[in-house]
Parts: C-alpha cells; sequence; structure tokens
C-alpha cells in the first residue's frame, strides 16, 4: 500500500536477522522520498538481490497510424502535446520513462494518468488513449491481446531477447533507460553471512525450472542482481531522477 511505504516502513523496523525481508519495486522505491516526504529513506534498507528487470515499452493499437517512434516524434516536435499518453501514476516506470524521452527528444506529451495497466491497455483499445507506457512483460503477445496492439519501442540501452525484433530508444537516438525492477532487501545490519545465504538461495531459486515455470510472463525478464551492483547501478541513475522530482508539484 501507499505505493510500497507501507512495507518498505515495516522491513525498516524489522530485527536485522535475515528472517524478515521485504520486495521493492522499483522505480517507485527510491522515487517516493524524492518526490514526498516519506517514513524512509532508500538508505534504511540494504537491497540484497534483484530478481527481475522488464523494460517499459511504447504501445499503441496495431491498427494506429504512429508505426514507430521516431514518428511519434515527429508529430510532437509540430504539434505539441497532440497524442495522449498513459502512465500508471507519479513515479512509476511509465511515468518516468515519459518524462526522461520528453527532455531528451525536446517535446511534450498530453499525459494521462490511470489507476493501472489493465486501464491503460483498456483505453488504447477504446481509441480513448493514443499511446500507454507498460512493462514488457504486460503485453507478452501484443497481436493476441483482446484488441491487437504495436509496440514502438524498448526503453532500453540493448535489446531484451524477448524484443529481439523491437528497436531500443537507443537504437533510434533518444538515450532513455527504464526498466521496472522487483528484488528483495533487508533492514540494515544484517550479518555479512547471512545476507550472503540470502542472495545465494535467491540466485539458485532463479535457477530452478519449476520457478521459471511459475514465473509464467516474467519469466523472459528474469534478470539476477546481487545487491551491491545494484544500488552501484541505481546511483548512477539517481540524479537524472532527482530533477525529474524537483519539476513536480508536492502531494
Amino acid at each position: 500500500g501507499a505505493s510500497g511505504e507501507i512495507g518498505v516502513s515495516q522491513v525498516k523496523r524489522a530485527k536485522p536477522d535475515g528472517y524478515t525481508v521485504g520486495i521493492v519495486n522499483l522505480p517507485g522505491y527510491f522515487f517516493v522520498p524524492m518526490h514526498r516526504k516519506a517514513s524512509y529513506s532508500t538508505s534504511d534498507l540494504t537491497l540484497v538481490a534483484r530478481v527481475v528487470s522488464d523494460p517499459t515499452v511504447m504501445v499503441t493499437r496495431k491498427d494506429s497510424k504512429l508505426t514507430d517512434l521516431k514518428q511519434v516524434v515527429a508529430q510532437l516536435k509540430s504539434a505539441p502535446s497532440s497524442l495522449s499518453a498513459g502512465h500508471n501514476g507519479i513515479g512509476t516506470n511509465g511515468h518516468l520513462a515519459m518524462a526522461r524521452l520528453e527532455k531528451a527528444a525536446d517535446i511534450k506529451l498530453n499525459a494521462i494518468p490511470y489507476n493501472g495497466s489493465a486501464q491503460q491497455k483498456t483505453a488504447i483499445a477504446g481509441n480513448q488513449l493514443d499511446i500507454a507506457f507498460l512493462a514488457g512483460s504486460e503485453v507478452p503477445d501484443p497481436d493476441n491481446e483482446a484488441t491487437p496492439m504495436r509496440l514502438l519501442a524498448q526503453f532500453t540501452k540493448t535489446k531484451v531477447a524477448r524484443l529481439s525484433a523491437l528497436p531500443t530508444t537507443y537504437d533510434l537516438g533518444f538515450p532513455v533507460e527504464m526498466t521496472a525492477e522487483r528484488g528483495f532487501a533487508a533492514p540494515n545490519g544484517v550479518p555479512p553471512l547471512v545476507l550472503a545465504r540470502l542472495q545465494k538461495a535467491i540466485e539458485n531459486a532463479m535457477k530452478d525450472p519449476e520457478y521459471i515455470k511459475a514465473a509464467r510472463n516474467d519469466a523472459p525478464f528474469l534478470s539476477y542482481l546481487g545487491g551491491a551492483d545494484w544500488s552501484r547501478q541505481l546511483d548512477l541513475d539517481r540524479k537524472a531522477y532527482e530533477e525529474i522530482a524537483r519539476t513536480l508539484p508536492n502531494d
């Protein structure tokens, strides 16, 4: 609840013995304290391991006049805000992908927040929305959606295997990357040996065929990363997200 704040705060207060861990969803986990006063800081928890790295994708109806990201940018250059674009709220991967694209391409979309990806997909299907910003796992088979969809770009530096035919933003000349990431975090102070044991257990579980089968749509986006490396990766992007947070009104 509350963009994950309730769960994170519970983990923050837990005994650091390795028996209480939490699931964190990024970018919301680190963006919430940047954007507003929160009951936690990202320095209150230790990241244990990333499990999923799910790229943001730009989506439209398959029968849309929009066929690629460059066409979207060209239209918005000539007519700012002429295309409506959905996201799942401030601090979500879709919102931040949109904000970073607007800055990189010097364009302006007509941004519309939704309560979830299902609402965005319904609006796309009903021709009430031109573009949706979703996670790749949410459109595993665009042609077989209730209303067939077209993917316009993936917001990554390098192509994800599941989306190998889809150009990246970097391929198209827009240096914008945004993924929805999920993983484990623990209270600060967990003994290093316990932390290492947790990381190894997670890494081993992610190789288990039964787990991969149970992961379903997430399976193509499973991406293990140890907590220290995950933290360093997030630090590289922190400045860009802080700049976005400063432009937003406080809740």
